[in-house]
């Protein structure tokens, strides 16, 4: 990208901008640090090196889900049996390795919509409600979870949920898989595995979110249907009272909680690595999905 010296916000500091496409993360980093690159996303461990690693929110939905086409997941004792039996926290730490990059997700909202509510059911740990929900299952399944292969996060959510499950007396097998053939899979709801992980940036606004969930909705990879989730998401979609809209999404967190069908995990921070040449980053400001709202700001030092 060449800069436009009649920028309306002011003639750019850098005259070039090259974004290049590297395959493999490890040769990326080196890159990185060898100054061949300037920056990188998801990057860390880059203590005492020319890197400086700049985290800000990215109002992302990290999760995990059913996959309700699969006839093994119908009974919702089950599902919520492997919901309390999962530790989210352990999930997170061990993905993103300190509590400065991530918040723990209870909601499909980001905590910084103005229509989150923690007052819902947030299927903490709990081991007694596991041991009472599985009494009520007639037989519990061997599970299997999909998720994304070289998804470094994801691939550690994998693992602890495996063990969490592990203790329980539940199996929870593991398939990690190229991301384009598990939502292909999903799309076509395949019946090759029961639970997968995901992520998602939908915007501002809740009406964006009923894609994910409303019944035959393009993005619902989980194929939930429920009427009455349907209509919650219909009715705030034409609600013009502030009051009232707030009521109608904060209902639509209570019932798909209630489902026991979606897990959030995470709300995490994007990671950027910068080499510390890279000057203007607090100009440039840091935003979800472009990563720079204005990088006519940036320079070198």
């Amino acid at each position: 990208m060449t800069a436009n010296e009649n920028y309306f916000m002011g003639k750019p500091r850098i005259p070039t901008i090259i974004f290049q496409i590297v395959s493999d993360l490890n040769s990326a980093k080196l890159a990185l640090q060898k100054g061949e690159i300037n920056a990188l996303v998801l990057a860390n461990s880059f203590k005492n090196t020319n890197v400086s690693i700049h985290a800000y929110p990215e109002d992302r939905v990290g999760y995990l889900s059913f996959h309700m086409g699969s006839p093994r997941v119908q009974d919702i004792n089950l599902r919520k049996a492997v919901f309390f039996a999962l530790n989210r926290e352990e999930m997170n730490i061990g993905a993103y390795l300190s509590p400065d990059f991530y918040v723990n997700a209870y909601s499909f909202l980001p905590y910084s919509s103005a229509y989150y509510t923690e007052n819902l059911e947030k299927y903490d740990r709990d081991l007694a409600k596991v041991r009472q929900y599985l009494s009520q299952v007639s037989s519990v399944p061997i599970l299997r979870l999909a998720y994304t292969a070289n998804n470094v996060q994801q691939e550690v959510q994998a693992m602890v949920a495996q063990q969490n499950l592990r203790a329980v007396g539940i199996t929870l097998e593991l398939a990690a898989m190229d991301g384009t053939s598990l939502y292909d899979k999903l799309e076509k709801g395949s019946e090759e595995f029961e639970l997968f992980l995901g992520g998602y940036i939908m915007g501002i606004d809740p009406s964006n979110y009923a894609t994910l969930f409303v019944s035959g909705s393009a993005y619902n990879y989980g194929h939930l249907a429920d009427k009455p989730l349907d209509d919650l998401f219909a009715i705030g979609a034409v609600e013009g009272t502030p009051a009232k809209r707030l009521q109608i999404y904060q209902d639509a967190q209570r019932r798909l909680a209630d489902l026991a069908v979606h897990y959030p995990i995470v709300t995490n921070k994007r990671l950027l690595g910068l080499t510390n040449n890279v000057g203007g980053v607090e100009e440039a400001r840091l935003i979800p999905i472009y990563t720079f709202e204005d990088m006519s700001k940036l320079y070198f030092k």
